[in-house]
């Protein structure tokens, strides 16, 4: 008879404290995206001084967008596809000759620094902007 009300009692704690880890706690450790993380995504200009125009690139979904701006005109437009890997902390772009990739130094809500394989740094600012407002800064005319 003690055997089974010990028994009885280690089955009603084991039941008591067996089901204390069934709450949602999975849900508190699960990683979820912060909404104020840096991204990759947007308009980002080339920090250099001494070049004769104003170089940027616009990130979004896998397509990225560089042109160069000088004196009220396009130097280039380039389309390529593009990957980030943000826990490799590595940037590539896909272009016709081969996949070209770039190390993500850091990257801050206004503040991308990279550096590519032959050690050139590259620090971009983020421009707050859109493409219409760039067109408009560098008294760009739309042909369309």
């Amino acid at each position: 008879m003690k055997n089974l009300k010990f028994l009885y009692t280690l089955l009603l704690f084991v039941s008591v404290f067996g089901f204390v880890a069934c709450g949602d706690d999975d849900e508190k450790d699960a990683i979820t995206p912060s909404n104020n993380a840096p991204t990759i995504e947007g308009i980002w200009r080339l920090d250099i001084i001494e070049e004769e125009c104003d170089t940027y690139t616009v990130f979004d979904k896998g397509m990225a967008i560089m042109f160069a701006i000088g004196d009220k005109e396009y130097e280039y437009v380039e389309y390529v596809e593009y990957t980030y890997d943000e826990k490799k902390q590595s940037l590539i772009y896909y272009y016709d000759d081969g996949p070209y990739k770039v190390n993500v130094l850091s990257l801050t809500s206004n503040k991308l620094t990279t550096v590519d394989g032959d050690g050139e740094y590259a620090i971009w600012a983020r421009y707050d902007g859109s493409i219409k407002d760039l067109e408009k800064q560098y008294g760009i005319v739309d042909k369309h």
